[in-house]
């Protein structure tokens, strides 16, 4: 296979974008390595602008966000976090598609194991105020 010169195209990689979000796919391997060791945005944000990068604070915060949530090609799509087969109180959840079939299934096991403090009432009248 014959090498073919494309010089023009070449320089396209070598140049910074035109648009914000460009220039931040262009430098997130960078700005990525930055914050995995332990630098601020802010401090970023400094450094990206006394290397001639004007952009807000505030679209910077939103094109990381939107780089971290999406994943590009230089980051791989972040693997999903498995969730433990039981709840916190060690109670295991049911699948949504449960089948039993019970429409109000949810709701019922929602009362029986209520989280917190619950108050049932005061006592009945008999016991606070004596026999009749």
């Amino acid at each position: 296979m014959n090498p073919v010169a494309i010089p023009n195209l070449t320089a396209f990689t070598e140049r910074l974008p035109k648009t914000r979000i460009g220039i931040m796919r262009f430098l997130w391997p960078h700005i990525r390595n930055c914050l995995e060791s332990g630098y601020k945005l802010r401090e970023i944000h400094q450094a990206l602008k006394l290397d001639g990068i004007e952009m807000a604070y505030s679209t910077l915060c939103w094109a990381v966000a939107e780089l971290r949530q999406r994943g590009t090609p230089e980051s791989p799509v972040p693997a999903t976090t498995t969730k433990s087969p039981t709840a916190p109180h060690g109670r295991e959840q049911q699948p949504a598609g449960r089948a039993d079939g019970d429409p109000l299934g949810n709701l019922k096991r929602l009362t029986q194991h209520r989280p917190g403090f619950e108050y049932t009432g005061t006592l009945p009248d008999e016991k606070l105020f004596g026999p009749k």
